[in-house]
């Protein structure tokens, strides 16, 4: 009975770890308000306001956008959907940013440098313009 209760208070102590991380979480949603950048995580906040910032200044020639995920929305009621969407897309996708250029990439590059970004605050580049030459609708 000695392991039992032992394996029971383990099994509580990593229970309310659990509870605690997604107190965490919450409060931290809730404290960010309408802030959507704050959702993918702190680097990912802070690249996307270096992003605006050198944006401001005229550090880019091209567009940048992202995270990729702050452009998409979960309709109310359909937030069971979320878990397929994550996986369908894969969850590494949502912090990234796109950039149309080279020289555009190796800027966002040196901000993910400075910021500490490791697989997090990725970058796609991808070529500007019309990827398809579809004609209008008659």
């Amino acid at each position: 009975t000695e392991s039992r209760l032992s394996a029971a208070k383990n099994e509580f102590k990593h229970a309310k770890g659990q509870l605690n991380q997604v107190q965490r979480t919450f409060e931290n949603l809730q404290s960010s308000g309408t802030d959507l950048m704050a959702r993918f995580g702190g680097r990912v906040a802070k690249i996307h306001r270096m992003v605006v910032d050198a944006q401001r200044r005229g550090k880019f020639q091209g567009p940048v956008e992202g995270p990729i995920g702050a452009y998409l929305k979960i309709n109310p009621g359909k937030e069971m959907y979320k878990d397929v969407v994550e996986t369908a897309l894969g969850v590494q996708i949502l912090d990234r940013f796109v950039v149309t250029n080279d020289r555009d990439r190796k800027i966002l590059n040196e901000l993910r440098r400075k910021e500490g970004c490791g697989n997090d605050c990725g970058i796609y580049q991808v070529k500007q313009g019309a990827r398809y030459n579809i004609p209008g609708p008659p």
